[in-house]
């Protein structure tokens, strides 16, 4: 069993692991928050550094860090 914490970790980490050049494109752009609260996971994702954040807490099961709920549209 692991906690939510060691899971944002993982996640963060198998980003790193794979090509990030067909895994995610940074974008400040209106599509930066598109792949929070789909799954399964399409990609490319689009985000940047604070939608990566968002992202690997979604995926980790922890609260959102913007503390919208992760509504953000």
């Amino acid at each position: 069993m692991t906690t939510p914490a060691q899971d944002l970790v993982a996640w963060a980490e198998w980003f790193v692991k794979h090509d990030k050049s067909t895994q995610e494109v940074y974008t400040e752009g209106a599509k930066r928050m598109d792949e929070i609260g789909r799954w399964p996971l399409v990609f490319p994702i689009n985000s940047d550094c604070s939608g990566f954040v968002t992202l690997v807490s979604w995926l980790a099961g922890i609260g959102d860090p913007n503390h919208c709920g992760y509504n953000h549209t």
